[in-house]
């Protein structure tokens, strides 16, 4: 019993270390497994960063590459055999970044010079990431079946790596570039599923507003289990059938033609304070979308699956940017309606339009009346036609991302054959009281007659089975600027159209839209207004010869454009202006064009809702209504109650601008900056000191140690940040880029962008440009169109893309270093002075007239601007220029030949000239040469001169008289500065002198009032004597100097200076009205 009861034992503890031995090696197994699946996840995660620094460095090498092979870079024109660079002709497109009136005028080069860079700098990186992948196989090898256990893991590593590497590490790796895309210290707090409209197409991305920043992530989407996917990889029905149903490709694949349009995806990113406007929109006809416009220049139109995630989208805009959406209210209520007979309240208006404004309205958009504020300046003749229809454009949903929304702009004229534009005769103008189909009274019969003949058989009628503006119109408009010819090609399947319906003139245009073709009523685009480029085919595509055997090339221009598109975009810009009177008539469009003529949602049938959308989309839209009553007309006269400055204009009437008595600010050093922000606040500073009064605080240069310091207005002595080295030489010049970023150029011929937070006391670089061979001497920056121009001692000067960082072109041609630039901020044209020599330029480098303003080498150009205006009456841009005593105005008027019926020919052969100087670079290089510069078809011709005065008698003159001594006497005029009321100058003496339309100036300050100004008396003021501040110079005086004025109200005051300049000025007849 005692053996039998040991083996018991015995067998007992066998079999308890046996189920010990077992627990163990099942705890050592499943540890094993999820340390396996550990370490899988972290090679996943390693795989994955190795790919996307392996795409950061594609990425960055390929920007290096084209940094180091561009125009005027290390390697310009040179091929190296060991990183493989290809050099090809300059390929320009329109740059998509809006300028002011929602103007796109700049062409962006197209990097085609660069080979992938995969095959030359990231081989390692290919082979550690396939060496990284492939450690699988080894690593199963080394752990093979624990133990010899196949049940105990069924999953090998091989497969773990597979499926991590398939699965949820692809959407752990989105997760990793949201994250990294992050602006550092922000958190997301709002995530939308949106796709954004480029063009015809849209392309699906992830919308993510942060604390800080907004950014757009494109090709991702957000499923409902918070999963991050590819779009074209969701279920279709978690996505917005409607967008996939105009999709031009299948929408389960990514879109080729958005790849050719845009590139790779790429995450954009923009700072909360940085949105401009947020405006609500309409999307085939749904209340779905929102479009942002940003302070760079550019702007997204964002369509949700729903109107509620729309709305829901625009309140987290209004949280992050309440001044956005505030701008987009304030726009809308500049033209809300009143309600008739006065004193009453404002009427809501639509939310999209349907009007022009008086001579436009019913051209193109149907009725309007508005009595805001907008509408009041464009009536009284403050705000332009073209300003006032982009306005209306903008409110009625028209966008410039969305094709079958394209902004619509009427034709103007009628006379597309007379050698020279007469605006004085009616015929001269299309009839824009009635709509294209309406121009003849044949033709208007025959859409009457269509309409009757559906009214019979029950059909809802309609005039007109086309549109008006569609894409296809848009992009035939288009066809010869990139990327529209791309567009076009995919609306015809690939191919460009027949070559004799191809956009070839704009007279067989207006024949075929007015009378001839009936399914031909398209109305015109705005680049018709501005944009001279869209006409030329400096890209050279082949569009084939008609059946007549014309080719196509340029767009045919009629004769009195004297074959220069830049003429004919002037004069069809001024014709625009010009004043007449537009109804509504046989105006009836296709049903599905209008906003209220179907609702999709309420489509019950999936494929009834899609054929729909479908029709919509590529039918376009009809702009919705903005207005309920007829639209107010323009004012033919000014009212004489208004302010001089409104009544007059500075170039139209320039003998009634008047230099202030003395002057309104006074410095230690030259007047560099002049910052004229209001006439009683304006001020100046020198060169080395730059003031941002938006931000707060100033910077300095100059400094022994070269630094750069940033000061707060509170305290001047002592600096917030202090930046050492900020180049390797000292800094030459300052210009404000935007409200928190400065340009500088130094003397090595380097240019800087520095960003500035005053809040943190932050002065950190943001972009180092390099390009110029010599010194930087000036540089002037321009935030409307995202431009930096520098001028160098290297005798030329350089065009920047402030938004991306990058060069443009270079601006060639001068004798001497570039001393001074200056940039049109409402046109964007560009001037450079060299020595006495100034020219002016187009932003696409197209050198369009030069002028020596003194035949005198030792007497440079002092000091450099325009004077801006929307809109110039019959000429490109005007100039002002400084010089000692004075500022000369200068207008760039047309030099074009008078045109007969046997100089055609030579017409065309000196475009022909202008088109081989450009043809296979861009246009500043036609310019790059004086010798290979075609003849300019325009000039510069002084306008007027505003001659400086001291009548103070500080500058060494008589006190008292007009001239202040003689011109050699006189300082120098180092900078100008102008508004539209008033030009502010300074001179190198540090004085701020103001000019203003006499009955607008600013009393002088106290210093200078304790006498009368006027020379022949100077009495001193008592306590109770009477002082008479003159409307004109400012200045003071006493009762007995100072008189009224019978063209001027009756409390403003004069000195016998200003009255005899108003009297002799010969604007006045006596009846309060200026001459015709």
């Amino acid at each position: 019993m005692d053996q039998l009861q040991q083996l018991h034992d015995s067998l007992r503890w066998t079999d308890n270390r046996e189920q010990v031995v077992t627990s163990t090696e099942n705890r050592m197994i499943a540890w094993h497994k999820s340390l396996v699946e550990a370490e899988n996840v972290r090679r996943a995660k390693f795989v994955n960063d190795l790919r996307e620094m392996q795409k950061f460095a594609d990425m960055q090498w390929r920007e290096l590459q084209a940094g180091l092979t561009r125009e005027r870079a290390l390697l310009d024109g040179t091929f190296s055999a060991d990183i493989s660079i290809k050099t090809t002709k300059a390929v320009w497109r329109l740059d998509p970044i809006e300028g002011p009136n929602r103007i796109r005028l700049k062409l962006q080069q197209l990097d085609q010079s660069v080979t992938r860079a995969t095959d030359v700098v990231a081989p390692q990186l290919a082979e550690a990431v396939s060496e990284a992948a492939a450690a699988t196989s080894s690593k199963a090898d080394l752990h093979g079946e624990p133990w010899g256990s196949s049940d105990a893991t069924a999953l090998n590593t091989e497969t773990a790596v597979a499926a991590e590497t398939s699965g949820e590490s692809f959407h752990e790796d989105k997760y990793r570039r949201v994250l990294r895309s992050l602006e550092r210290g922000d958190v997301i707090e709002a995530v939308f599923n949106t796709s954004r409209v480029v063009g015809i197409e849209s392309r699906g991305c992830l919308l993510i507003l942060g604390k800080l920043c907004v950014y757009l992530m494109d090709d991702y989407f957000q499923r409902p289990n918070g999963e991050l996917i590819n779009v074209w990889e969701a279920p279709a029905e978690e996505r917005d059938t409607l967008v996939m149903a105009t999709l031009a490709g299948d929408a389960s694949k990514p879109s080729d033609l958005i790849r050719d349009l845009e590139g790779e995806a790429q995450t954009h990113k923009w700072s909360c304070s940085s949105v401009q406007t947020c405006h609500r929109r309409s999307w085939l006809h749904r209340r779905t979308a929102v479009e942002i416009f940003f302070e760079d220049g550019q702007s997204s139109l964002l369509v949700c699956p729903e109107t509620a995630t729309a709305q829901k989208m625009h309140c987290e805009l209004q949280i992050r940017a309440p001044s956005a959406v505030a701008s987009a209210e304030a726009m809308r209520e500049a033209i809300r309606e009143r309600v008739a007979g006065g004193g009453g309240s404002p009427s809501s208006s639509a939310a999209s339009p349907s009007g022009l404004g008086s001579r436009l309205a019913g051209a193109v958009l149907g009725r309007t009346s508005s009595w805001g504020s907008m509408t009041t300046a464009w009536r009284e003749g403050r705000m332009s036609n073209f300003a006032y229809h982009m306005t209306l454009n903008t409110l009625a949903g028209r966008s410039m991302n969305d094709l079958t929304q394209f902004p619509c702009f009427p034709w103007v004229l009628a006379d597309y054959t007379s050698d020279e534009l007469d605006l004085e005769d009616p015929s001269t103008f299309r009839k824009l009281e009635l709509p294209m189909g309406a121009q003849t009274p044949v033709r208007r019969k025959e859409f009457e007659d269509r309409y009757m003949k559906l009214q019979e058989v029950d059909m809802e009628p309609f005039h007109y089975g086309t549109h008006y503006s569609t894409a296809s119109t848009v992009c035939g408009y288009l066809i010869r600027t990139r990327p529209f010819e791309r567009l076009l090609m995919a609306l015809q399947g690939g191919n460009f159209d027949l070559a004799d319906r191809t956009f070839g003139s704009v007279g067989k245009a207006w024949m075929s839209a007015s009378e001839l073709s009936r399914g031909d009523v398209r109305e015109l685009i705005p680049e018709f207004f501005y944009l001279p480029e869209f006409l030329r085919n400096t890209n050279r595509f082949d569009f084939g010869t008609t059946q007549a055997g014309d080719a196509i090339d340029d767009v045919e221009l009629p004769p009195w454009a004297k074959g220069d598109s830049r003429l004919f975009v002037l004069k069809h810009r001024e014709a625009l202006e010009s004043d007449n009177e537009a109804l509504e008539s046989t105006n009836v469009f296709h049903p599905l064009s209008y906003e209220d003529a179907v609702d999709l949602d309420a489509i019950e049938s999936a494929m009834e809702r899609q054929a729909a959308a479908q029709v919509i989309h590529n039918f376009v839209q009809t702009p919705s209504k903005l207005f309920n009553h007829p639209h107010p007309q323009r004012l033919r006269r000014p009212d004489p109650q208004l302010p001089a400055s409104e009544r007059f204009g500075l170039l139209e009437h320039p003998r009634l601008i008047v230099q202030s008595i003395a002057p309104i600010r006074t410095l230690k050093n030259a007047v560099h900056f002049i910052y004229p922000f209001h006439p009683e606040r304006a001020f100046a500073s020198p060169k080395d000191y730059l003031i941002l009064p938006k931000l707060g605080v100033s910077l300095s240069t100059d400094h022994l140690d070269g630094s750069l310091r940033m000061y707060s207005p509170r305290d001047p002595k002592r600096p917030l940040a202090v930046v050492e080295q900020t180049v390797p030489d000292r800094v030459t010049c300052l210009a404000q880029a935007r409200t928190k970023s400065i340009v500088a150029g130094s003397s090595d011929g380097m240019v800087s962008v520095w960003e500035l937070d005053g809040a943190k006391r932050e002065v950190t670089l943001s972009k180092l440009l390099r390009g110029h061979d010599d010194a930087v001497l000036c540089v002037a920056a321009s935030s409307a169109w995202s431009v930096i121009v520098t001028g160098s001692k290297d005798k030329t000067a350089i065009v920047w893309d402030l938004n991306r960082g990058t060069y443009v072109r270079s601006l060639r041609g001068h004798d001497s270093g570039v001393h001074l630039v200056a940039i049109d901020e409402k046109t964007c044209h560009l001037a450079t002075a060299s020595g006495p020599e100034v020219r002016l330029w187009s932003i696409n480098g197209e050198l369009l007239a030069c002028l020596a303003t003194s035949a005198n080498l030792s007497e440079p150009v002092s000091s450099l601007s325009f004077l801006e205006r929307d809109y110039h009456v019959g000429r490109l841009a005007v100039i002002l220029t400084g010089h000692r005593g004075r500022v000369i105005a200068w207008e760039a008027v047309s030099a074009h030949p008078t045109c007969s019926s046997g100089s055609r020919k030579q017409e065309q052969q000196r475009q022909q000239q202008r088109r081989v100087a450009s043809d296979g670079v861009s246009l500043h290089h036609a310019s790059g040469s004086n010798a290979s510069q075609a003849e300019p078809l325009w000039r510069l011709a002084p306008l007027h001169v505003m001659e400086h005065h001291d009548r103070l008698g500080s500058d060494g003159g008589v006190a008292g008289g007009s001239k202040g001594g003689t011109l050699q006497n006189r300082p120098l005029i180092t900078a100008i500065a102008t508004t539209p009321k008033m030009v502010l100058t300074g001179d190198e003496n540090g004085r701020l002198y103001q000019w203003t339309m006499a009955g607008e100036a600013v009393a002088v300050p106290d210093p200078f009032s304790s006498h009368c100004m006027n020379g022949s008396c100077r009495e001193r003021f008592g306590l109770l004597d009477g002082r008479r501040s003159c409307a004109s110079c400012g200045g003071l005086f006493c009762s007995a100097c100072a008189a009224a004025h019978r063209e001027f109200a009756a409390q403003q005051r004069f000195c016998p200076h200003c009255h005899v300049l108003i009297d002799n000025a010969g604007y006045f007849d006596g009846s309060n009205h200026r001459h015709a």
